[in-house]
């Protein structure tokens, strides 16, 4: 049982008792940092960047160790763990470097979604309220102008123009059978005054009451995309870290199927693949970072960025293969292309289902 503070020494850890020399600034039982009771504010940003970031020494290493093809796989396997960030903490935080990167980079293909897709949406929808508005006060002015049949056709002329290539109603999503002979498609078709005017629940529930669920929700993902789509690109890009964190088990299980034969735990190529995509993010982060300030300058000049990128990295990644896994470079090199392969189809497929699953939870 440990002793009151106060029958300690001098110098003891705040945090569990324990007895500390004057020379030792760590308790040599719990691990606490010596320091008084109170926490001046250049601690805690200390103990932010320290605990959160790892900015003190081992983030730094690992960041230069992935650079080495290999390197910082082969350390972790000979033990050499602690001198390092944890292979996941380093894909978290290079994954969440180069998705930033991608939104950065990709403001004016967000703003060009914005404008074709959510924003003119918009415009026709809550035009048609104007439209409903104006039909009502030329409906009075009529009535007011009656005997003037030339103000009356100015007045149908000039509806007529303002509904010129505009339709009335939008197709917000299918209605999907399936029976023994084919499939069927059935648009449903809602009016652009009611979308304006109702929230999605609404309009489900009054034009397609008899649907499943399974189309419910798409019919009200839909709406809610067309009136409020306009961080739903910023939202697909945040959800990309985690599609690539799911991705990795699959990854790993290739590389397995690839060295079957080989003397290494799916644990191994699990780490193997979190630092290759560690130093890819970063590498691709970097490309992106010179494309966006390159093509202020020269609208020519990122080919060469690309194509250097495109060549550095798969060199990289084969020579790192090579280290770890220890084989002839031809057989290295097959290899590789087989994991291409099988990596760009895996890749698509969680693509595809993280647009799926994006538009569902939006």
């Amino acid at each position: 049982m440990v002793s009151e503070p106060t029958q300690l020494s001098d110098k003891h850890c705040l945090n569990c008792g324990t007895e500390m020399s004057q020379q030792q600034l760590f308790c040599p039982h719990c691990g606490q940092k010596y320091t008084k009771v109170r926490v001046s504010l250049l601690m805690l940003i200390g103990d932010f960047f320290r605990d959160v970031l790892n900015v003190e020494g081992r983030l730094w290493r690992s960041l230069v160790a992935i650079f080495v093809p290999g390197r910082l796989t082969n350390a972790f396997f000979e033990g050499k763990r602690q001198r390092y960030v944890s292979p996941v903490r380093l894909f978290f935080f290079t994954a969440l470097l180069f998705f930033a990167m991608v939104g950065f980079v990709g403001k004016k293909a967000e703003q060009s979604f914005k404008e074709q897709v959510v924003q003119a949406s918009q415009r026709n929808i809550y035009y048609a309220l104007f439209l409903d508005s104006l039909s009502h006060q030329s409906d009075s002015l009529k009535e007011a102008f009656s005997s003037n049949p030339a103000a009356v056709e100015v007045l149908d002329s000039l509806a007529m123009r303002m509904r010129r290539d505009y339709t009335d109603s939008v197709d917000v999503g299918v209605n999907i059978s399936f029976n023994e002979s084919d499939t069927k498609m059935t648009s449903v078709m809602l009016s652009r005054k009611d979308m304006a005017q109702w929230p999605a629940d609404t309009l489900v529930q009054r034009y397609a009451p008899e649907a499943s669920y399974w189309e419910k929700l798409l019919m009200r993902q839909n709406i809610k995309l067309q009136k409020e789509g306009d961080s739903f690109f910023g939202y697909l890009i945040s959800q990309m870290v985690w599609m690539m964190l799911l991705m990795m088990p699959m990854v790993a299980l290739l590389l397995k199927l690839l060295y079957i034969r080989r003397d290494y735990y799916y644990v191994d190529h699990l780490i193997f693949s979190f630092h290759t995509h560690a130093f890819t993010f970063v590498a691709s982060a970097l490309t992106l970072w010179l494309l966006h300030f390159l093509l202020k300058y020269d609208q020519d000049g990122g080919a060469g960025i690309i194509i250097v990128s495109s060549i550095v990295i798969p060199v990289f990644l084969v020579i790192a293969i090579k280290r770890v896994y220890k084989q002839s470079f031809w057989k290295t090199l097959l290899k590789f292309l087989l994991l291409l392969l099988g990596y760009f189809t895996v890749f698509f497929i969680f693509l595809i289902l993280t647009i799926l699953v994006s538009t569902l939870m939006y």
